[in-house]
């Protein structure tokens, strides 16, 4: 188990994170290329990842805030998502079969996701009721990720 780990400002090319657990780390500026098949990612955050050529089976991404990242070419059949959303710039060629989403997202994010042609009516959205309870919850995750990665230095 990785508890607190950061990457920031690297590459992991033909990364084997097989069975993996992470428990509030912090990606910044990444680009990640391999596999993660059954890799638990809990409570982290991710800001400019880009998720690329990647076979993520069965992953499970919970309590998870994700800025402006990318999913190119990724194989998340059976993954699961809970979490935040924002700004998040491509899902291109991104197989979903048997995978669970269910997240917060800004409306930029919502719309784009929509229109991608591998999601359809694949996602659960948690819509807020109104606007500011959206962005008590996207602080909230931030908030929380940052601060759980930050616990232990």
């Amino acid at each position: 188990m990785f508890r607190n780990i950061r990457f920031q400002n690297t590459a992991l090319y033909k990364i084997n994170l097989n069975g993996s657990l992470f428990h509030n780390a912090t990606a910044t500026n990444v680009r990640i290329m391999g596999t993660g098949k059954g890799m638990e990612l809990t409570g982290c955050y991710f800001e400019n990842v880009i998720f690329d050529n990647c076979s993520l089976e069965g992953a499970m991404f919970s309590e998870s805030y994700f800025y402006n990242c990318s999913f190119r070419n990724v194989n998340l059949s059976g993954a699961r998502f809970s979490g935040y959303f924002e700004n998040i710039l491509d899902f291109t060629d991104v197989q979903l079969h048997g995978s669970h989403i269910s997240i917060y997202t800004d409306q930029d994010s919502y719309e784009r996701l929509r229109q991608d042609r591998n999601f359809g009516n694949k996602i659960k959205f948690v819509r807020a009721k109104e606007k500011s309870d959206l962005e008590i919850s996207r602080e909230s995750y931030k908030k929380n990720a940052l601060r759980r990665s930050n616990m232990e230095e």
